[in-house]
């Protein structure tokens, strides 16, 4: 480079934070590989529900995906915060155990007395949190051993 030649222009972003693509065909293809993930999620659970709306004597309706939805919510949260702690660095696979322990025990509890649910609720937090906080001081313990 001479004094007198301009420096390179770096190349032109997105909005999305991606280079600029030529074309519309090529952004579409860029962002879709951007969110692959959440593109494979939507095929799936359209599948799947096209799936039984084709197999269900009756079709699918507003219920049928409202206790969908509150049926996996719990596996959500369990499945964000595993992520989370493989992110960290930590493998953590006790997790499942301790929604499975707290889901059954909040369950049996709502079944068996109408009008204690608040109560039952908060005893599966606590079940949960005590299960963690022994496996916690178990693995703490064991690491401390090691090294």
């Amino acid at each position: 480079m001479t004094l007198t030649s301009k420096p390179a222009q770096p190349p032109a972003l997105a909005p999305s934070g991606l280079p600029a693509a030529g074309g519309g065909a090529a952004a579409i293809r860029s962002r879709l590989r951007r969110h692959s993930g959440l593109v494979m999620a939507i095929v799936v659970f359209g599948a799947v529900f096209g799936w039984l709306n084709l197999v269900l004597a009756k079709p699918l309706g507003y219920y049928d995906f409202a206790a969908t939805l509150g049926n996996t919510t719990t596996l959500a949260i369990g499945a964000m915060g595993e992520t989370l702690a493989v992110i960290l660095g930590g493998l953590d696979l006790s997790a499942g155990a301790v929604i499975s322990l707290s889901n059954c025990l909040i369950v049996r509890g709502m079944t068996a007395a109408p009008g204690w649910e608040l109560a039952w609720t908060l005893a599966g937090v606590a079940a949960g949190c005590i299960a963690d906080t022994c496996d916690s001081s178990r693995s703490w313990s064991l690491w401390r051993r090691c090294s």
